[in-house]
């Protein structure tokens, strides 16, 4: 019975994992693969560029050479400023459209918590089943043993039926109870005759 239901309890994990997964899992790898990336990458190009401006504002500023060379720099700096601009633009673009998926990503976060507790529910409402059931059959048995307070192994069949005024040994009558609570459905037993080796 505790092999059953530890079986059960693997089997339940299982299923709580292939469902986080597919519906918690596989979208935020998306985002991971798909805007992340962009978003980072357009991060670094903007401070790069913003350090880029001010270098060549401060070398602007601090020229004192010939008209021409002053000229020159001026244009660096319009030019650093465009590209900062640009890269600015896109930046900004890949933020408001991560921000329009909040609602998206907020929700797959709310479904990975209905998925624990929809699993600790259900795990738990079957271990309490079993337990309560697993301590009734067990304190039964114990009674009964404990009543007859005679040995069952090691004793010959007939003065163990004497002694605890029984028709069926509890060996026996054990087999036959987990055969019908778990061998039902097992080919072979009840259902169709097993495989025949060759």
């Amino acid at each position: 019975m505790c092999c059953f239901m530890e079986k059960m309890l693997a089997s339940m994990l299982a299923d709580f994992e292939m469902k986080v997964e597919k519906d918690v899992l596989e979208p935020l790898n998306k985002l991971s693969e798909d805007d992340l990336p962009e978003i980072l990458k357009n991060k670094k190009q903007f401070a790069k560029l913003t350090t880029d401006w001010n270098s060549a504002r401060t070398k602007s500023q601090a020229s004192t050479g010939p008209q021409a060379k002053q000229d020159g720099l001026r244009e660096e700096v319009e030019e650093a400023w465009r590209r900062l601009e640009s890269i600015k633009d896109e930046y900004s673009a890949d933020l408001y459209h991560f921000a329009t998926k909040e609602d998206d990503y907020a929700n797959y976060f709310i479904r990975l918590l209905e998925l624990q507790a929809e699993y600790h529910k259900h795990s738990h409402e079957f271990l309490d089943k079993n337990i309560s059931e697993l301590k009734e059959n067990h304190s039964q048995k114990g009674s009964q043993l404990s009543l007859s307070n005679q040995k069952v192994y090691g004793e010959p069949l007939l003065s163990h039926l004497s002694e605890s005024n029984r028709e069926i040994a509890v060996p026996i009558e054990e087999c036959i109870h987990m055969l019908l609570r778990t061998g039902m459905t097992e080919e072979g037993l009840f259902r169709s005759r097993g495989g025949v080796p060759r």
